[in-house]
Order: structure tokens, then sequence, then C-alpha cells
């Protein structure tokens, strides 16, 4: 049965404050998918999260840098990418399903650093695909009177 793991992340970059939350939930099918990477040259089928599934825990993230031409010009918004990691808990597939132009490199470099432990099913380590939101908020200077 083909599975994948739905994790959604929120990473909030007002004042310095980072939240991260997982929920699991059924995506809609889509044609069966593999990445390489599996132990002993295979390639492993990506899983979806349900039922006793939980997502990958994360164990290393990084904020992204907000870009200084997008200070400068006040761009604000938020980066939706499709994560997929590889048996090794590396991200290895990334997709920007919402884009904001000047914003967008910022998110994927920094979830290509992102680092999950692997997701075990049937004692295989397997790919596991997941939504990662980054809200860029500039922080808000206050006039002196």
């Amino acid at each position: 049965m083909n599975k994948t793991i739905l994790f959604l992340a929120f990473l909030v970059l007002a004042a310095g404050f980072s939240f991260i939350s997982c929920v699991t939930a059924p995506s809609p099918p889509k044609k069966k998918e593999a990445i390489s990477g599996a132990v002993g040259g295979e390639v492993a089928e990506v899983v979806r999260a349900k039922g006793t599934i939980k997502p990958p825990k994360l164990i290393k993230s990084v904020k992204p840098t907000y870009p200084e031409d997008a200070r400068r010009k006040g761009i604000e918004g938020v980066v939706i990418l499709e994560c997929t990691t590889d048996v090794k808990g590396r991200v290895a597939k990334i997709k920007v399903l919402r884009p904001v132009p000047g914003l967008d490199k910022a998110a994927v470099d920094a979830a290509k650093k992102w680092k999950f432990e692997p997701m075990i099913i049937n004692d295989q380590p397997q790919p596991v695909v997941f939504t990662v939101v980054f809200s860029f908020k500039l922080k808000k200077q206050t006039k002196l009177a």
C-alpha cells in the first residue's frame, strides 16, 4: 500500500520567533513515486502518513535568510514547498507549491538543509513527502515622535 507522510511545518520569521507544528492528513491520490537513495541501491516508494504512521521527527532545521533585496522592497509573503526526504532523512526533492517572487530561493535553500529521522516501516527506511510553509514578515519599525 502506497502511503505518504504529510508534514506541515510553519516557520514564522517575525521577531525571530519560530514555531513548528506537525499534522497528519490524507492527501489526494497520486501516481506511484519512487526516490533513489535506498539501502543496497534499491529504489524505495514514497510514504504518506495515515492511521498509525506518524510524521518524521525534525532533527535539524535552518531558518531562511530574509533576502536583502526583498527586505528593501518590502516584500512579504508565504512560500509553500513540497519536500521529499530520502531514506536517510535528507531533503532530496523540493517543489514550490506557492511562490513569492524574491522569497522562493531563500525558502528552498533553507529547506535543503533540514534533516529528519529516517521513516522506518517494516524495518526498512522510506522516503517521506511533506509540506513546509515559510512565512516571511518584516518587523515593523516604530517612528519616534
